[in-house]
């Protein structure tokens, strides 16, 4: 904006200017161009749906309290964790001829089983 332009507005400079004017400042105040807000956690995740049952999704959270006692964890990370442990188990089980289960309910038994749940 010019000397002249300011004229024209009886020697006021607009508010979106000003606000321009503003976050360049910071900017340079900062050094160098950023991300703003919180910094992103280490690992990326994709957003997914799971369909939980009431008592499920009433675990999670329990189990998501109980570790935020101990470490910062969301239920994302909660759920990470959980499906990284479980395919290990299952892919150990597999390997040594133990996975036996037929349906859901016979693998959920069969894994409360082996966890001795």
């Amino acid at each position: 904006m010019t000397g002249d332009d300011r004229l024209d507005n009886g020697g006021e400079v607009p508010y979106a200017e000003l606000v321009r004017r503003g976050d360049a400042a910071r900017r340079a105040a900062r050094g160098k161009p950023g991300r703003a807000g919180r910094p992103p956690k280490p690992t990326r995740r994709q957003p997914s749906t799971l369909h939980l049952t009431d008592a499920e999704r009433e675990e999670l959270g329990h189990l998501q309290a109980t570790l935020q006692r101990y470490f910062a964890a969301n239920r994302s990370e909660v759920a990470g964790v959980a499906v990284s442990v479980l395919a290990g188990l299952v892919e150990e089980a597999r390997a040594a001829g133990l996975l036996t289960a037929s349906d859901l309910e016979d693998f959920r038994s069969w894994m409360l089983e082996r966890a001795h749940l």
